[in-house]
C-alpha cells in the first residue's frame, strides 16, 4: 500500500523537528562500539539496502570488518512476540538470528537500523512516530532476550535511521536537505524529552501509543 500524501507530509514534518532541535545526530563512530565487528538488524527495502549497508561499512572504518546483516520487511519494529505486528512468528526467527549471528561472529554490538519512508510500515498504517515508539519498546526487549538467554559480554544495542532524503525534499521543499542520504543516530533522551505533551514533538502525541495496543 502506498503511504497518503497526508502521511508523509505528517512524518516529514516530524522529521523536520527532529532534525532542527538536534533528536537526529549526525553519526560519530568515537560513541558507537563497532571495532569487533556489529550485527545490523534493518529492513530488507531493496532500493536501499546496497547504500544502507555500505554507509554502515563506512561509518565503521577503522575496526573490524565485519557487519552482518539480518534483514526483512519491517524487522526493526517486528522483534516482540506481544505485538500485534507479529502474527507470523516473525519476532522468534529474527530474535534467534540476531543471538546466533553474535555467537557466530563474535560481534558484540547490535544496531536496530529503520528508514523512512518504510512500505512495511505504511502498508499498515504505522506513522514515523509510531514507528520509533515500537523501536524503542523492541530494544529493551531485545536487549532482556539477551540477559535472559546469558549471552556474554551482553551485546550494546543502538538505534540509527536512514533518512531518504527524496521524499524529504518533495515534501518539505526541494533544498531542505541538501546532503546525500544517511544514517542519524537517535538521541534517545532527546527524543522522550521532545515527545512529552509539552515537548516539541507534542503536536505527535497521540502517536505515542501505550505498549498494550502495539
Amino acid at each position: 500500500m502506498e503511504p497518503t500524501e497526508e502521511m508523509l507530509q505528517r512524518d516529514a514534518r516530524y522529521l523536520a523537528l527532529m532534525l532542527e532541535h538536534g533528536i537526529l545526530e549526525p553519526w560519530d563512530k568515537e560513541q558507537f562500539p563497532y571495532r569487533e565487528g556489529t550485527v545490523v538488524i534493518k529492513c530488507g527495502d531493496g532500493d536501499h539496502h546496497r547504500i544502507m549497508m555500505a554507509q554502515h561499512w563506512k561509518n565503521c572504518e577503522g575496526g573490524r570488518d565485519c557487519h552482518h546483516p539480518i534483514a526483512a520487511n519491517g524487522a526493526p519494529l517486528r522483534l516482540a512476540s506481544d505485538s500485534k505486528y507479529n502474527g507470523d512468528g516473525a519476532s522468534h526467527f529474527l530474535i534467534g538470528e540476531a543471538c546466533e549471528a553474535i555467537q557466530l561472529k563474535s560481534a558484540p554490538t547490535v544496531l536496530m537500523l529503520n528508514h523512512w519512508p518504510c512500505g512495511w510500515a505504511h502498508a499498515r498504517n504505522i506513522s514515523l512516530p509510531r514507528c520509533l515508539r515500537l523501536c524503542y519498546l523492541r530494544k529493551d526487549d531485545l536487549r532482556h532476550t539477551f540477559h535472559q538467554r546469558g549471552l556474554e559480554p551482553e551485546p550494546i544495542v543502538r538505534t540509527a535511521l536512514y533518512v531518504d532524503n527524496k521524499f524529504l525534499n518533495r515534501c518539505l521543499g526541494s533544498s531542505f536537505v541538501s546532503a546525500p542520504n544517511q544514517i542519524l543516530y537517535i538521541s534517545r533522551d532527546k527524543w522522550r524529552e521532545a515527545s512529552r505533551p509539552v515537548g516539541c514533538l507534542a503536536e505527535f502525541y497521540e502517536d505515542s501509543i501505550p505498549r498494550a495496543v502495539l
